[in-house]
């Protein structure tokens, strides 16, 4: 039976992805519950989105009986009073959220079997999603300051209310994002030098499900564009200052020879 429904899931991902995407060399990493057991992450700051931020995943849900418990996708801080915290709920007609003793909830069936790609836009005041690209609601939540507790995926902090279904391509941002490049970049890289997100600076984590990681990232990219050249350095640090690092750096190469 975990066969199947493993297979079940992956089926699943997999279909959604290819309906979806007009970028075909992106496909999402995916983590399967409760085949594999809840992702645990320590405690970091830039996770609390306390100033605002955005929230992005891909979702599958694989129950049909009701489990007696609305099965969390993503929670930060503790289990009795998180940061945050992103369930489906048990009949699968809602996505809830919660932040300290506040409560709120988007109307939609996610009974279907499919893939769907969630954003939450945080705001000081109030939380507004978007599923699949359209908008599904907003409701008035604010991030609540609460016990410090892990980042997970697939559980809360003290391994309850487990998911039941596939979790992919889990973004976390310091600024709410612009709808256009929520649609825009669901399936896309976003770190992808020569087409790079417009928000990339604000990225502060993503997942790595294939290497059952969750990466804190600096949200640098090289643009070869924006490189400045030798003259531009002259201009601006002077010819002897250039000659001088010329110099130093030659030495240190000849060291490295030896």
């Amino acid at each position: 039976m975990q066969i199947r429904n493993t297979l079940h899931i992956t089926l699943a991902v997999m279909l959604g992805i290819l309906l979806t995407s007009a970028h075909a060399e992106y496909v999402p990493d995916t983590i399967e519950f409760p085949s594999s057991p809840p992702l645990v992450i320590a405690s970091q700051p830039v996770l609390s989105l306390a100033e605002g931020g955005a929230i992005e995943f891909w979702v599958v849900t694989d129950w049909q009986d009701n489990p007696g418990y609305h099965p969390v996708i993503l929670a930060n801080g503790s289990a009795d009073l998180p940061t945050y915290r992103i369930s489906i709920a048990a009949n699968q007609d809602a996505l809830i959220v919660q932040s300290g003793q506040q409560y709120g909830q988007f109307s939609f069936d996610f009974s279907d079997g499919r893939t769907h790609h969630v954003a939450l836009l945080v705001f000081e005041e109030q939380m507004v999603a978007f599923i699949d690209g359209k908008l599904a609601g907003a409701v008035s939540l604010s991030i609540q300051p609460g016990p410090s507790g892990p980042f997970m995926v697939g559980a809360c902090a003290d391994g309850s209310a487990p998911f039941i279904g596939a979790v992919s391509a889990v973004r976390i941002w310091d600024v709410p994002l612009e709808p256009e490049d929520i649609a825009g970049f669901a399936l896309r890289d976003v770190n992808n030098a020569s087409s790079s997100h417009p928000n990339i600076d604000n990225l502060v984590a993503l997942s790595d499900f294939r290497n059952s990681a969750f990466s804190i990232v600096d949200s640098f990219v090289i643009d070869e564009s924006e490189l400045m050249t030798q003259a531009e350095i002259i201009e601006v640090l002077g010819v002897e200052e250039v000659r001088a690092m010329d110099l130093e750096f030659a030495g240190t190469e000849g060291e490295n020879d030896e």
